[in-house]
């Protein structure tokens, strides 16, 4: 099965092997000693039957989902509440005044 998946990653990945004839690609594929239903599956490009082949019948998704923007309920107030410590610090002209 390894054989398989590197093989279809190849074929994948190369632009000039994914369109490969059909004799072009059995010969490809005779060296690599494969099934020959496997191999029947793979010219025939028919993913069902390589599937069930290779018994990978599950069926993998992988998405990225842009973020969502946050609610207005969820959004900062544009001036939040003061907070105790939030005071600036006295300047020194301040300190003379309190003295």
């Amino acid at each position: 099965m390894n054989n398989v998946l590197q093989l279809l990653q190849s074929l994948g990945e190369d632009a000039a092997m994914r369109y490969l004839a059909n004799t072009q690609l059995e010969k490809v594929l005779n060296p690599l000693n494969l099934d020959p239903a496997v191999q029947q599956a793979i010219t025939q490009q028919d993913d069902i039957k390589l599937a069930q082949l290779l018994h990978a019948n599950n069926k993998i998704v992988c998405m990225i989902l842009p973020a969502e923007e946050p609610s207005p309920s969820e959004q900062p107030a544009e001036n939040p509440s003061k907070q105790p410590g939030d005071e600036p610090e006295p300047t020194e002209t301040d300190i003379k005044l309190a003295v």
